[in-house]
């Protein structure tokens, strides 16, 4: 029988893993690598390998549902890679706790992809 997970799912789950916890890191003004953030290059294309297929899975309802979690402004003086990594973070527990659809936790991990360059600085 056929595996019905993407390609590298356990890789995958461990780049997440460790990204979530250096987003917790830097959600609180801590510096983080970029290695930690898994920012580079053999990171993103495994990710974006694994995301690829997923994509034509969510419409726009679960967009605009995790962009209300991730637009935000900040404010002058304002860490603002802090305030994005706090935003991912509060997003992912937000559409847990909801029991959002899975096709929206998959837009948010590509919308982390877009983000983590923001949070790296």
């Amino acid at each position: 029988m056929p595996d019905p997970r993407p390609p590298r799912t356990g890789e995958y789950l461990a780049l997440l893993d460790r990204r979530l916890s250096a987003l917790a890191e830097r959600a609180l003004g801590k510096p983080v690598s970029p290695e930690a953030l898994g920012t580079r290059v053999r990171d993103r294309a495994l990710a974006r390998r694994f995301l690829a297929p997923l994509q034509a899975e969510w419409h726009d309802g679960d967009e605009n549902l995790v962009r209300g979690y991730l637009d935000r402004w900040t404010t002058p003086g304002e860490d603002a890679p802090a305030a994005a990594a706090r935003a991912l973070l509060e997003a992912a527990e937000a559409l847990v706790a909801m029991g959002a659809r899975t096709e929206a936790l998959w837009f948010y991990l590509w919308e982390m992809e877009s983000m983590l360059e923001s949070v790296a600085r």
